[in-house]
């Protein structure tokens, strides 16, 4: 899948904060939103709608999409590259030592 080849070499932690990051876009564009309407009224002399969720209504929060993993994914980056000395270090005792390796 597109998340899977775009998420390549990512840790448990690293998929998780992707996740975290694309799960609060939604709620990043109501509060901007909101904030926008407050301006708004505030110039032209009204008084600000009140927050979001205060009055004890639902609030409409959309379904995540994969712009919100692309935009996830251009602020959360692998923690640990698989090209790094270390990892083809491991990569390399992994084959000698490891599991199937010629002990």
């Amino acid at each position: 899948s597109e998340i899977s080849s775009m998420t390549e070499g990512y840790s448990g932690s690293d998929l998780k904060n992707l996740c975290v990051m694309a799960a609060y876009r939604p709620i990043r564009e109501i509060l901007d939103r909101e904030k926008k309407e407050k301006e708004l009224a505030i110039a032209e002399g009204r008084p600000p709608p009140p927050p979001v969720g205060a009055t004890g209504s639902p609030v409409n929060i959309r379904s995540l999409n994969m712009e919100d993993m692309h935009y996830a994914h251009e602020q959360v980056c692998a923690s640990f590259s698989s090209d790094s000395a270390n990892m083809i270090e491991l990569t390399q005792w992994n084959e000698l030592y490891g599991e199937g390796g010629s002990r």
